[in-house]
């Protein structure tokens, strides 16, 4: 028979308690979390693994919390006011021992204390199977915003079709987009862009894209790292990670690629930061299957098939999941061929397979 204990979460929100000589967001908070494993421990069990997931409305987060002797910590952070569902796994191993939940209301400045009522898994006698229901929906991130100009914007818009690929392999899937995309604009604008600014400091995305304008990489890749890092340092300081999105070749200057390839290789090795090869992922589209036409008629911007090659190689790269199958195509013009065709390269260019 299973058996019902009782271990205490400690929730200490950290939102306008900080010292600070600037003025602290009301509206959001840090969660440490610690919670008292003894209950466990005490009967014989050697907990390997805490794993916390909060959620309220649609947002959810998962934490793996660090075990340090009978104590199990971590932190939620960029957290909005309100009341949050709290579920907790604890692991011997691959081992499911015990389940729980609870919920808390994360008010800034105020300590919260809550009791999570776990149950013990009955495992005597009993093949356990641990099944991980996290796998059925998208690793993070889940909030994506684009940084970039007419090359992001064309043809309806990256974030249009980054979420119909999503949503296409899994309708439950919850990914949300964002954009800033003035024409021509450069990475060194979009520092002192309103609506860049006001997106990145709102803190609710995962993952900024960044585009820089298409031959700045090549023609001054000193700016091109410059405000990189500028933009990049407001986005870690919002919660954010940066991603780039490598821009291609013009079609009447195909070399272009190799000075492109290696600026945006370059500041993401700086930055730590993941490079969306899509430029090689033209090069190769137009070596391997010329029949394609990725440019739009100006030989620079992407046609709808440029487009949604973009699209394909930016989801590959944030998700490390092979886009192969998928069945969004998102205009007539593609054929369902050719939507094959861009999807295997897309996957094959990120992969490396």
């Amino acid at each position: 028979m299973n058996k019902l204990i009782v271990l205490l979460l400690t929730i200490i929100i950290l939102a306008g308690c900080t010292v600070s000589t600037e003025p602290i967001d009301p509206l959001s908070g840090e969660i440490p979390l610690s919670m008292d494993m003894r209950p466990v421990t005490e009967l014989g069990f050697t907990v390997t693994q805490v794993q916390v997931t909060i959620s309220i409305g649609t947002y959810q987060s998962t934490r793996n919390l660090e075990i340090t002797g009978s104590t199990a910590t971590g932190i939620f952070s960029n957290l909005t006011p309100g009341i949050y569902d709290i579920y907790v796994e604890i692991f011997e191993e691959e081992l499911l021992i015990a389940t729980g939940r609870g919920s808390a209301e994360v008010i800034a400045g105020e300590v919260t204390e809550v009791e999570i009522s776990v149950v013990l898994e009955d495992i005597t006698g009993k093949i356990v199977i641990n099944v991980d229901w996290t796998d059925l929906l998208p690793p993070e991130p889940h909030h994506i915003l684009f940084l970039g100009n007419s090359y992001t914007a064309a043809n309806g818009g990256l974030y249009t079709h980054l979420t119909g690929i999503a949503q296409a392999i899994d309708p439950d899937w919850e990914i949300t987009t964002g954009y800033s995309t003035p024409g021509g604009c450069t990475l060194e604008m979009h520092t002192t862009n309103t609506n860049s600014l006001a997106e990145i400091n709102s803190g609710l995305y995962d993952y900024v894209v960044l585009q820089e304008q298409s031959t700045r990489p090549v023609e001054n890749p000193n700016l091109f790292y410059e405000y990189a890092s500028v933009l990049d340092s407001m986005i870690t300081a919002n919660g954010g990670e940066t991603a780039f999105f490598m821009t291609w070749a013009r079609q009447d200057d195909p070399a272009m690629i190799d000075d492109l390839a290696a600026a945006y290789t370059y500041i993401g090795t700086e930055l730590q930061a993941p490079v969306s090869p899509v430029g090689l992922a033209f090069e190769q589209t137009t070596l391997t299957h010329p029949e394609i036409n990725l440019y739009s008629v100006d030989g620079s911007h992407p046609s709808w098939h440029g487009s949604y090659l973009t699209a394909l190689v930016i989801y590959a790269t944030l998700w490390d999941i092979s886009p192969i199958g998928c069945s969004y195509i998102p205009d007539e013009s593609i054929h369902s061929e050719d939507a094959f065709i861009l999807q295997e390269v897309a996957w094959e260019v990120v992969s490396g397979d």
